[in-house]
């Protein structure tokens, strides 16, 4: 532990305490109180293995691919609970790395083989080339809890969180996770300088990170899926088999809160969805695919007083 404020203790977590899978239970690297302030270091998806263009594609380990730094116990979080992750800062190191491949992404058969690339961080902008430059929105691709039942490798997402690959996971976002185990059991990593929805060769600007973030317990609501609430906007997550599925599932989330909180019944909230509502991809390289349903806070605030 570190020293925080009078009000919120601080605790820092090391990138060399990692898992591979999402499980029940994992044992915990830290136990942590309700309320607490946590400063995570992570590795890249790539267990910091691809460092310079000397390094070879062919010794990676890929054992140690998406390292997820925790799991982090979090004192008073019960089955049936939802965790709230306020995120308040991610930093990223001075070069990240993308990856192209012929076994994964949407443009594989283009491919014969595996590539990678090495890019420098400057000032807030990724060098693309010496044309073009692209400012960094830094986000956490991996970030779940023990699942309700089953294991989930890191490089999956599903109810519990897990490889979401949602580029509003941000710093002043907040994120909901259902709990399932006792303490909840957090664990992220996956972070990336910058990455477009879909994710569609498979990768973002893969880094390693420092994320700031404060976890709180929530016993007031229940929810299934990941949930996200970035100020603007109120996100449900959802994965599954196809994307199909996927978006099915985002969006009945959403109208069960929406029905749960607004004075309207079901046909009123589907029109509302309908009329301003957006389903949107996050990604659809992952063995499972991702959709989330995005649904703007402030005409509902104007109109009815919600809040989440």
């Amino acid at each position: 532990m570190i020293t925080g404020s009078t009000d919120v203790k601080t605790f820092e977590i090391s990138e060399e305490k990692s898992i591979y899978a999402f499980s029940q239970g994992m044992k915990p690297v830290i136990a942590v109180p309700d309320g607490s302030r946590l400063i995570i270091k992570t590795q890249d998806a790539f267990g910091n293995q691809l460092r310079t263009l000397e390094d070879k594609l062919d010794g990676i380990d890929w054992n140690r691919v998406n390292p997820a730094s925790g799991p982090i116990f979090i004192e008073g979080a019960e089955p049936g609970d939802a965790l709230e992750i306020k995120i308040e800062k991610i930093e990223v190191p001075e070069q990240g790395v993308m990856m192209v491949d012929r076994s994964f992404g949407a443009l594989k058969a283009r491919f014969d083989r595996m590539y990678f690339k090495i890019f420098s961080i400057r000032d807030g902008d990724i060098i693309f080339d010496d044309k073009l430059s692209i400012p960094i929105r830094p986000m956490i691709g991996v970030i779940g809890v023990a699942p309700k039942e089953g294991s989930f490798n890191t490089g999956t997402p599903n109810s519990h969180g897990g490889n979401m690959d949602t580029n509003l996971i941000a710093a002043g976002a907040t994120l909901f996770l259902p709990v399932s185990e006792k303490g909840a059991l957090l664990a992220m990593g996956d972070g990336h300088a910058v990455m477009g929805d879909g994710e569609i060769c498979g990768t973002g600007v893969e880094v390693a990170t420092t994320i700031t973030l404060i976890v709180k317990v929530r016993k007031d609501f229940k929810i299934n899926n990941p949930v996200l609430d970035n100020g603007e906007n109120l996100v449900t997550i959802a994965s599954a088999k196809t994307l199909d599925e996927a978006s099915v599932m985002a969006a009945s989330d959403m109208a069960d809160i929406l029905a749960a909180r607004l004075p309207l019944d079901m046909q009123n909230v589907n029109y509302l969805m309908s009329a301003i509502g957006n389903l949107q991809v996050s990604q659809i390289v992952d063995p499972l695919m991702t959709a989330r349903f995005s649904m703007p806070k402030a005409p509902l605030a104007q109109a009815y007083g919600f809040k989440f």
